[in-house]
């Protein structure tokens, strides 16, 4: 695992500490979103299965506001006489 000289906001990173588990599962998801699932595995263990779950969820809520907000016309006329 390479161990850059940057700056971060990482607690453990700060302390010292080479790996961090938030680190690592975010790692985990961008190797995953780039179809590198060994090296997101490698990376963490449930770096796959939430980047399922992160899609997933943004599908449903995106499916929700969709469904809730009604794009039909401003005005409606009922019982114009």
């Amino acid at each position: 695992m390479k161990v850059d000289n940057t700056t971060s906001l990482c607690i453990l990173k700060n302390l010292g500490f080479t790996w961090c588990p938030g680190c690592g599962l975010g790692h985990a998801i961008h190797y995953a979103l780039h179809f590198d699932f060994q090296r997101s595995i490698q990376e963490h263990i449930l770096g796959i299965p939430a980047t399922l779950i992160i899609f997933y969820q943004s599908c449903k809520a995106i499916y929700t506001i969709n469904k809730t907000n009604n794009y039909g016309p401003a005005t409606t006329f009922t019982n114009v006489s």
